[in-house]
């Protein structure tokens, strides 16, 4: 016969085990929604910017600083300034390892495979469950992003400019 700490014991690791289990995380990740009082977020998938989801942009910095993760599975960027701007404000992020993403986060956000869901999950999970990463992601992003400038990318495309022109003339 089992003593009842025994009983606890095994029967708290089996609660454990199904709590960790990977259908549950995905049910809990597919639950899990932001509260965003008097936002006005709208669920659809629309062109880029803030405001063609109905975010006023003024009102962006005040939901990234709110905000305890961001997702940006993006199957295509030119660039990637939305998770620039959570980066800036560092906010933990994750985006999809593909196109310009990684080289505009490096190590400063998680990255999960282009249109694997699970792995997004799994990804937000990790940075809602794990405060040492979200602490390293928080203090990692603003470097990040303080190494990007306007001022950098008019003197990078105009030498750019330059030096097609030299080759054109």
């Amino acid at each position: 016969m089992l003593d009842e700490s025994s009983t606890a014991e095994s029967s708290s690791e089996k609660s454990t085990e199904r709590a960790n289990s990977p259908a549950r995380r995905r049910r809990t990740a597919q639950n899990v929604t932001p509260s965003m009082p008097n936002a006005s977020v709208k669920p659809a998938i629309r062109p880029a910017g803030p405001e063609k989801y109905g975010v006023p942009r003024d009102d962006l910095p005040h939901l990234l600083d709110g905000a305890s993760a961001f997702a940006f599975p993006s199957l295509y960027e030119g660039f990637g300034l939305p998770p620039l701007e959570a980066l800036a404000r560092g906010v933990p992020t994750v985006v999809s390892d593909t196109s310009s993403l990684p080289e505009v986060v490096g190590d400063a956000a998680l990255r999960h495979p282009p249109g694997d869901s699970d792995a997004l999950a799994e990804a937000l999970l990790r940075l809602l469950e794990d405060g040492r990463l979200r602490a390293r992601l928080q203090a990692a992003g603003p470097r990040r992003a303080a190494s990007f400038s306007w001022e950098q990318a008019a003197r990078e495309t105009f030498t750019v400019y330059r030096e097609a022109r030299g080759r054109a003339g």
